[in-house]
C-alpha cells in the first residue's frame, strides 16, 4: 500500500471524533493508527491538506491520534506548514501547529 492508498483508505474511516464523544465507541482507532504508522516520509503538501481534514476537532484529542497527524504533516518546511494552516479549517491539528510555528518565530 502506498501513501495515496493509505490517505483514501483513511478518508474511508472518516474524520477522528473527539475521545469524548459517543462515536468514538465504533470508530475503528487500531486500524486508523495503523495507517498512519505505515506512511513513508516525506510526504507533500497535497497529502498533507488530506490528512490535516482527519483531525478532531479544536480543543478536543482522540487518543492521541492528533499527534501522529501532526508527525508526519511536520515533515513539510515551514513555508509550507504556513500555507496548510492558513487554508484549513479550524481543528486540533491545525491549533497544534499554529503553536509549534509560533514557538518556532518567537524562538527564532
Amino acid at each position: 500500500m502506498n501513501n495515496l492508498e493509505r490517505i483514501f483508505r483513511l478518508e474511508q474511516l472518516g474524520k477522528l471524533p473527539s475521545e469524548q464523544s459517543q462515536e468514538i465507541d465504533d470508530f475503528p482507532l487500531d486500524e486508523f493508527d495503523q495507517l498512519l504508522q505505515s506512511f513513508d516520509l516525506p510526504i507533500t503538501l497535497e497529502m498533507a491538506k488530506r490528512l490535516i481534514r482527519l483531525s478532531p476537532p479544536s480543543e478536543s484529542g482522540c487518543f492521541g491520534m492528533e499527534w501522529a497527524i501532526l508527525s508526519l504533516i511536520e515533515s513539510l518546511d515551514i513555508k509550507q506548514l504556513q500555507a496548510l494552516i492558513h487554508h484549513a479549517d479550524k481543528n486540533e491539528v491545525v491549533d497544534l501547529i499554529t503553536i509549534r510555528l509560533e514557538n518556532y518565530f518567537k524562538n527564532g
